[in-house]
């Protein structure tokens, strides 16, 4: 016997159906039919919340809105940003985007995407249903009447993906679109960076993250005795066929399945203007994704913001003042307060602010979220200037090329024994049981080759990505390189703190590159089956490693390090399944063999001065995010 509670449970899950659909003035109770003060993110604002059907297939999606303090920014009807996303955002928002938004006077709403919480369907990540999916939410936000029928789609990680995809089946109410750190090559930017499984992200988030997210909805679903949230979760049952650390595990090549959810090849489609973020060091998505701003049609207006830091920064000060402007732009159709392109016409307030450089790259962001300075570039990439610097037999680097036999170099291949960071500092890994700072773990004496320039003769600004030209050998058919760059400043006792910059992977067998694609900053490895080619032991072969892009000032007096090792299996957010096989890796540098290293040289402006040095050491209260310091060996 159904019980009276479970009764009353379920009519109200209908009437929050209907609601969905129906004018939602049939159920008055404060402006526009929302309840002040309901909710799970209960504030004094008005919230309406319920199910809506995508065309496709009828299946229920959930969702909620919080609408702007009237008292403040008038009745409405509001411009609204969406959280789309595979966690919680149809009942529950986070990292802050609640009030961030709508304290700018934005409705702000929140949609599941299927199979995810209490949605229906089946949850298969990032596939063509959902972007579809997208496109309906849209639509439907748009309709209500608290809407003034423009929407933006805003946040980082799930949220800050999804835009992309949705921006791609051109919603006629998407105004615009705020993704942060997102990836666009699924492949290469964080599932197979050079063609090595990223395992502990994968495992971590596809079997850990997201589905606790859904958990947590669909627990409260239940015990509120939602019939529609309860029912949704026979659906369920097939997502563990779609889970994807197992996809991915059985896709080990960039094959259709990775084209089919990667932004870049849908961008040239995005014709709504575009803000990205993302940041250099992100410990989750790796800030290689700028490069979908380039496949954006010519017409497509777009800004991005990069910086040092982690998979925060969307919410870091100076970021939100440069999304906030942005949405005032495209979203709100008008020219902030004081605005330097505020003009007599919108028209005119919108061509300064498109003329304007359209890369801001933020310096030594550190704990109180402010960066140490900024710069502005008009394009990505930021140069093609390459300073080539030249690898040499005892460990130097030096813009000389080898003019006689120098010694090779040679390392023991530990699997999984590399540097044991992503940049990342003590704390911030709280999913992580031991309370460790992963950056002071150096790996064993003999476990990598480092090549070290002389002091800088003057400051030299380095932005972008960069490519080691390596030749090598091994004693194995087959070997995982990573190679990192880190900056070496004076300790203040005669020594040197060693500051993490950034890295790039590479799977050897997997060398093949695509020439189209790949330039003298960035090789682009073509990661098929077809083009996999064992090493012959002991021969010198030539290869190309993509190291990520980053942006760092050298300051006059420090060095560069450059470090080739194996990639690091421990338990950080970023960790690889490393070849199993130990071996002896060999980097020749005699002149037959230059192995060297080209670099981003950038231009730094006329009469530019940089602040002094942002302090790396984690005991500093203004430590620089993501790029902790260490005793140099």
């Amino acid at each position: 016997m159904i019980s009276r509670r479970a009764r009353l449970s379920a009519l109200i899950g209908a009437v929050a159906l209907l609601a969905a659909w129906l004018p939602l003035h049939v159920f008055a109770s404060s402006a526009y039919g929302c309840t002040v003060g309901s909710g799970p993110q209960a504030t004094n604002l008005a919230h309406c919340g319920g199910y809506f059907a995508v065309r496709s297939d009828g299946t229920l999606l959930p969702w909620q809105v919080y609408l702007p303090d009237p008292a403040k920014w008038g009745p409405g009807p509001y411009p609204t940003v969406l959280d789309y996303s595979g966690y919680e955002p149809g009942t529950t928002f986070f990292d802050g985007l609640l009030p961030t938004f709508v304290s700018q006077g934005y409705a702000v709403a929140g949609v599941n995407v299927r199979g995810t919480g209490c949605a229906g369907g089946n949850f298969d990540y990032f596939e063509p249903k959902e972007w579809w999916d997208g496109y309906d939410a849209v639509e439907f936000l748009a309709r209500q009447p608290w809407s003034n029928q423009r929407v933006a789609m805003v946040g980082k990680s799930y949220p800050g993906i999804t835009p992309l995809y949705v921006a791609a089946t051109r919603p006629p109410h998407l105004s615009a679109i705020v993704p942060g750190a997102f990836f666009s090559d699924l492949y290469r930017d964080v599932a197979y960076p050079g063609g090595i499984e990223n395992i502990v992200f994968a495992a971590g988030w596809g079997l850990g993250s997201q589905p606790a997210n859904t958990f947590d909805q669909w627990s409260s679903g239940v015990e509120k005795g939602d019939q529609t949230c309860i029912q949704s979760q026979v659906q369920h049952a097939a997502n563990p066929v779609t889970n994807p650390f197992l996809t991915g595990t059985e896709h080990q090549f960039d094959d259709p399945i990775y084209h089919q959810r990667s932004p870049i090849y849908f961008a040239s489609q995005v014709q709504v203007p575009v803000f990205a973020e993302l940041a250099w060091q992100d410990e989750e998505l790796a800030a290689r994704s700028i490069d979908v701003v380039n496949a954006l049609p010519r017409s497509t207006p777009w800004r991005a913001v990069i910086s040092n830091g982690d998979h925060g920064e969307y919410y870091a000060p100076e970021q939100q003042r440069e999304i906030q402007r942005f949405l005032a732009f495209y979203l709100k159709q008008s020219a902030p307060a004081g605005d330097p392109c505020l003009k007599k016409t919108y028209k005119q307030s919108v061509k300064c602010y498109q003329a304007e450089p359209r890369l801001s790259v933020l310096a030594d962001i550190h704990g109180d979220g402010e960066p140490s300075y900024k710069l502005a570039f008009p394009s990505w990439p930021a140069t093609t200037t390459v300073d080539r610097l030249f690898l040499h037999g005892g460990g130097a680097l030096s813009p000389a090329a080898p003019s006689s036999a120098e010694p090779s170099t040679s390392y023991t291949y530990l699997p999984g024994v590399g540097t044991s960071s992503y940049g990342t500092l003590r704390g911030f890994q709280s999913r992580i049981p031991q309370d460790d700072d992963f950056w002071q773990h150096q790996p064993p004496a003999g476990s990598v080759a480092s090549f070290t320039t002389a002091p800088f003769p003057a400051d030299t600004l380095l932005t972008g990505t960069a490519s080691a030209d390596l030749w090598m050998s091994s004693t194995a058919p087959d070997t995982d390189l990573e190679v990192m760059v880190t900056e070496l400043r004076p300790d203040g006792a005669g020594g040197w703190l060693e500051e993490y910059v950034q890295k790039g992977w590479l799977r050897v067998s997997q060398r093949a590159l695509d020439a189209s694609q790949s330039t003298p900053l960035r090789p682009y490895q073509t990661h098929q089956l077809s083009d996999v080619a064992p090493l012959v032991p002991s021969v010198a072969t030539p290869v190309r490693v993509e190291i990520f892009p980053f942006s760092q000032l050298f300051r006059a007096g420090e060095r560069l390090r450059v470090t080739i090792e194996a990639p690091t299996a421990l338990p950080e957010l970023w960790g690889f399944a490393a070849l199993p096989t130990p071996a002896e890796n060999t980097i020749y540098t005699d002149p037959s063999h230059p192995s060297s290293l080209a670099l981003p040289l950038a231009t730094i402006p006329a009469g530019f001065v940089f602040p002094a040095e942002a302090d790396c050491t984690a005991d500093s209260n203004h430590y620089i995010t993501n790029q902790p310091c260490r005793p140099a060996q």
